[in-house]
């Protein structure tokens, strides 16, 4: 997930207006979330699935940014689209 969020940040400098800004923050906490998962949702010795493989809603920090645009139409999309974002976005 490195590369895909070293061009997210590079389209995150470039963005000009906020639903830009949220979209690029959408996507890095999206890559935030693979890293997450696959570095957490495998038991790496056996290749077995855990079974407890909630992230902690803390441990997401591009969500914190994304809730810097709640004006913002992407923001409502994220919303809908996203449990984990809808959960964060209610709690903070």
């Amino acid at each position: 997930m490195k590369l895909p969020a070293k061009y997210y940040r590079l389209a995150l400098k470039a963005s000009q207006n906020d639903e830009q800004k949220a979209k690029c923050h959408y996507m890095l906490a999206k890559c935030e979330r693979n890293e997450w998962y696959n570095s957490n949702f495998y038991n790496n010795e056996q290749n077995e699935f855990k079974e407890d493989f909630l992230i902690p809603l803390s441990s997401l920090t591009e969500f914190k940014l994304l809730k810097q645009y709640p004006n913002t139409k992407f923001y409502k999309e994220a919303i809908n689209e996203c449990g984990y974002f809808e959960k964060y976005a209610a709690s903070n």
